[in-house]
């Protein structure tokens, strides 16, 4: 007797198990439970066999679009009779319907509240001001410099003073003299020889003539002037002689002691002479002069 009541509760908990499964669980689930119950009672209850039968079309699919699942139909067990178990017995349970279906859940759709339009920004142009009209003022004229003319230079520079012969060959002589001074400048110096001046560039104080003749004579004075032509007053004038090119003079002079002096013109190019006694004495001098004393 308890071990029916332990089937009958058993049987009904799986029931009502399937029917709250198949509200959330797919129908293939449910009947594969269903089997698994079925199996597991038959192994339980030993000599009685229980039979869990679920009628075709007793969960009904879900409606698409909805969330939940809605259930059409409950089945119920039938109250089980009495009966004196044997072996060969087997009990039958046909679930009925329910006699009205399960409500179905109402799902209120609360609308999506709608997005104020956003107040576009409004753009107000700025009338670009207009520069004040400004009168050109009147360009003044410059008045022209008046340019003064330059002080003409009349003043001639310094005569050259000092003028010597530094040198002479056969066919040249050279000259130095002291410089000359001006006011604003000395730019050059003009040499002139036997009264001509000659085409030479000079801008130093000294000079050397060339292309002239051996043994001759020659007369020479300088001038100096400046940027504005000014010349001065043309130096002391002087005489100098060309070399010969060998002795033209022997000149010898007897003095009251006896001593007698010998002397003789310079010889261009010379290093030194030799001098002749009675053409038994020779004396190597290298001046154009010598004093013989006899003793």
């Amino acid at each position: 007797m308890n071990t029916k009541r332990i089937a009958k509760s058993t049987i009904s908990a799986c029931l009502i198990l399937s029917i709250i499964l198949s509200i959330f669980i797919n129908p293939d689930v449910v009947q594969a439970l269903s089997k698994e119950v079925n199996v597991n009672l038959s192994q339980a209850t030993g000599d009685i066999v229980f039979k869990l039968v679920t009628p075709s079309g007793f969960i009904v699919p879900t409606p698409v679009g909805s969330e939940m699942p809605t259930v059409t139909a409950t089945p119920t067990v039938a109250p089980l009779q009495e009966t004196s178990p044997s072996p060969s017995q087997t009990l039958s349970f046909t679930p009925t319907p329910l006699s009205s279906p399960l409500p179905s859940p109402e799902f209120t759709s609360t609308p999506f509240p709608t997005p104020l339009p956003f107040p576009s920004p409004e753009f107000t142009s700025t009338p670009t001001p207009e520069p004040d009209s400004t009168p050109t003022p009147t360009t003044t004229p410059i008045p022209t410099p008046t340019v003064s003319p330059s002080p003409v230079d009349t003043e001639a520079p310094s005569k050259p003073e000092c003028l010597i012969s530094t040198d002479r060959t056969d066919t040249t002589v050279s000259l130095s003299w002291n410089a000359s001074t001006d006011n604003v400048g000395v730019k050059g110096y003009y040499v002139y020889r036997d009264g001509v001046k000659l085409n030479a560039d000079v801008t130093e104080p000294y000079f050397t003539d060339e292309g002239l003749t051996e043994n001759s004579t020659y007369k020479y004075y300088v001038t100096a002037y400046d940027e504005a032509g000014n010349e001065s007053e043309g130096s002391t004038e002087l005489v100098v002689m060309t070399l010969a090119n060998n002795i033209t003079e022997l000149n010898a002079v007897a003095n009251a002691d006896g001593s007698i002096l010998v002397s003789w013109n310079q010889v261009a190019r010379a290093a030194g002479y030799e001098l002749i006694i009675d053409e038994f004495e020779s004396v190597y001098i290298y001046e154009t002069s010598y004093l013989h004393t006899g003793f």
